[in-house]
């Protein structure tokens, strides 16, 4: 459907879903609940007006989807600023009461297989398995999410909000990357949170939060020389070692510092992680 038909449609029946709440009567698909256009319930009144007045008005997007009326509330599919939401519409007012976008739904569906994986590895029953499916699941939510969100921010019109989402997201991936021991793919995911990080409001604290993740997995990457399964496999892999990991997080509070040099939370973890670099240094000879 032409995009401007539909919004033309759209205020047609948006008109219409209304009074269909007044008459007690959901339109829960095409055309009504009788797919012919008329409401069992309705009686035409006696004087039709010169013209209908205007109770409300709502910009919604572009789509094809119809819109419907259930439980007293109307619900919409539509396309906003490149992104698909849906939104439950009181219909006595036009204030919208939630609505729901595929990117941010991802991100939520990865958080809780995220959370259902940390349930998994304290908890004897579940097998290794099923903790590597939430987190493999997890990770393909939250890489969806994060290319619609990139598509967003590469808009002309991309604000602040957009990349702030995107710098949630891939702080997220890198997470989840870092817990499937991929290290090497989970600090370039936070080195690319960074750069989301430059686009936003809160630019230090964004840099301090990635700082702080990129430093996590080098604490892990600090402990490996220990031994065991894990530190064997990773030091058979093309990992990063942690001398150059803590450097990439001092990077970060480097960057902060520029921004806010005063700020007592960057010096206390720029002299935090200088430390644990030196500490990584070979021993003089």
């Amino acid at each position: 459907m032409n995009p401007r038909l539909y919004k033309w449609w759209l205020v047609c029946l948006l008109t219409l879903l209304p009074a269909a709440a007044a008459w007690s009567e959901d339109w829960p698909q095409w055309r009504g609940p009788h797919r012919d256009g008329s409401l069992s319930s309705a009686a035409a009144p006696a004087a039709w007006p010169e013209r209908l007045k205007l109770k409300w008005k709502l910009t919604v997007g572009e789509g094809h989807a119809s819109p419907i009326l259930a439980g007293g509330r109307i619900f919409v599919f539509t396309r906003q600023q490149g992104k698909e939401a849906a939104s439950n519409i009181d219909p006595t007012t036009g204030n919208i009461v939630w609505q729901r976008t595929f990117a941010n739904t991802s991100m939520k569906r990865g958080d809780i297989l995220v959370d259902r994986a940390s349930e998994a590895e304290v908890n004897p029953e579940p097998v290794d398995d099923e903790i590597t499916r939430r987190l493999r699941d997890a990770l393909a939510r939250y890489q969806r999410a994060a290319e619609i969100f990139e598509k967003l921010s590469n808009q002309p019109d991309a604000g602040s909000a957009q990349f702030a989402k995107l710098f949630d997201v891939r702080i997220k991936i890198g997470d989840v990357l870092a817990r499937q021991n991929k290290y090497s793919d989970a600090l370039d995911a936070y080195q690319s949170a960074l750069a989301a990080a430059a686009a936003t409001q809160r630019v230090v604290d964004r840099q301090l939060k990635a700082s702080d993740m990129i430093a996590q997995a080098c604490d892990f990457l600090a402990r490996r020389a220990g031994g065991g399964p894990a530190a064997a496999a990773l030091a058979a892999g093309d990992e990063p070692d942690a001398l150059s990991c803590y450097q990439k997080a001092l990077a970060a509070i480097e960057a902060a510092a520029v921004k806010d040099p005063d700020n007592t939370e960057v010096k206390e973890k720029r002299a935090a992680l200088s430390a644990k670099i030196a500490a990584q240094q070979p021993p003089a000879k």
